[in-house]
């Protein structure tokens, strides 16, 4: 069992992933008291383990807040990987994105705290792991994209759908609890994307007015 009773030492034992025991209450606790306000060393001490323990697991504060966003990376990749080559390329990724968050649906918590402070902080939205999450996309979009198709067009793709994302996410993370699911959000603002944010289709237009001339004085 991953939950056991307190051992010899008098600690509690903790999960078999220490990374899945340790992230959410360390994210809580730099959501909490601020990312540049709180150490290791807080941290270490308030999760009641060494710092020496804490950096074998999380290298850098990033790490921690980055940790649940990695895993819904890595789940996105595996599905990436797995798709029908048939599918429409926006179509696969869409749902890889928003598949990856659907199996997160027991860590909203610790999800929209990580969100919260990627959006809050400028050195983890400038972070590697955004241009890890562009990057994936490209390599799929240039896979599956055809030959002939505009050049940068993947380039283009994969970051209008990186910053959609991240956007959408940064909405629902601000939203109270319990109102909205990220990958839904996520999905609707996709799917937005695909179609077009602003112009409606040419035939959705409504009329144009007449002119009206006014008769000339004299």
């Amino acid at each position: 069992m991953t939950n056991a009773g307190p051992n010899r030492g008098g600690r509690p034992r903790r999960a078999t992933d220490p990374v899945a025991s340790l992230s959410p209450a360390a994210v809580a606790l730099l959501a909490e008291r601020g990312y540049s306000e709180c150490t290791m060393a807080d941290l270490a001490r308030e999760l009641d383990v060494s710092v020496r323990t804490l950096h074998r697991y999380f290298p850098a504060k990033a790490d921690i807040v980055w940790s649940p966003i990695e895993r819904a990376l890595a789940d996105r990749r595996a599905f990436l990987e797995a798709a029908d080559p048939g599918e429409h390329p926006m179509d696969v990724l869409r749902r890889a994105i928003c598949s990856s968050l659907q199996d997160m649906a027991a860590e909203t918590g610790h999800l929209r705290a990580a969100v919260r402070l990627v959006a809050a902080t400028p050195e983890l939205a400038v972070s590697e792991r955004v241009r890890l999450g562009t990057q994936i996309n490209r390599d799929f979009l240039a896979e599956r994209l055809p030959a002939d198709a505009w050049p940068p067009l993947a380039d283009v793709l994969s970051a209008a759908i990186s910053t959609t994302t991240m956007a959408a996410m940064s909405w629902w993370a601000a939203q109270p609890p319990g109102t909205h699911e990220p990958h839904t959000v996520v999905d609707e603002a996709l799917r937005k994307l695909q179609k077009g944010f602003i112009e409606p289709a040419a035939d959705d237009r409504p009329p144009a007015p007449e002119r009206v001339h006014s008769p000339k004085a004299g």
